[in-house]
């Protein structure tokens, strides 16, 4: 099974995948702010989102921050746009950051 790695670099931009695929999303995530990423809900049914994780900083300093780990299947060709908001839970209409891209899905055959 084919991984593709997307970050922040990939911001903006269409990212091509082969049905059966995972799509790794990373992005860069402090919580001791208060600040989280959330996904903003998906389209259809060509990728379908299998785990939102939180991989905590390597480092012992305080304060430091992680990487929010979103993994996704591609399941069907198709266009998706990924649209994530980078904000407080408390404040749900206040965002810090948006992060958008979008992914196609193309057949394996």
């Amino acid at each position: 099974m084919t991984e593709v790695k997307v970050g922040e670099a990939d911001r903006g931009r269409l990212i091509q995948v082969i049905q059966g695929s995972h799509v790794l999303l990373h992005l860069p995530e402090n919580p001791s702010t208060g600040y989280s990423w959330e996904l903003e809900p998906l389209q259809g049914d060509t990728l379908m989102l299998q785990a939102d994780t939180y991989l905590p900083p390597t480092s012992l300093i305080p304060g430091a921050g992680g990487i929010r780990l979103f993994e996704f299947l591609a399941r069907s060709p198709g266009l998706v746009l990924l649209q994530l908001d980078l904000r407080q839970p408390w404040k749900p209409k206040d965002r810090a950051e948006t992060f958008e891209v979008t992914i196609r899905v193309v057949s394996n055959s």
